[in-house]
């Protein structure tokens, strides 16, 4: 099963994908069970890879914000899997 590309759109609880003409639903969102924490999480682990992948391509390793980085990164991969303490 392959993911959808993005861009993905939000269009009120309904997550839809790029496309201009006729958008496809990808899910659709509820606000039940921890729905604040889950987007949250979402956020946290883009964020993660987001500066992850910036770092690396600027090339600047500097040894103290990788690790700050990738801390970051282990972080919200455990609470992804529940494994946070």
């Amino acid at each position: 099963m392959a993911d959808t590309p993005g861009p993905w759109k939000a269009d009120g609880l309904e997550v839809m994908d790029g496309s201009d003409i006729l958008p496809e639903k990808i899910c659709e969102l509820s606000y039940a069970g921890d729905w604040k924490a889950n987007a949250r999480l979402i956020a946290d682990l883009l964020e993660a890879l987001t500066e992850l992948t910036n770092y690396v391509t600027a090339g600047d390793y500097r040894s103290n914000r990788l690790t700050d980085i990738l801390n970051s990164a282990r972080a919200a991969i455990a609470k992804a899997k529940g494994t946070d303490q």
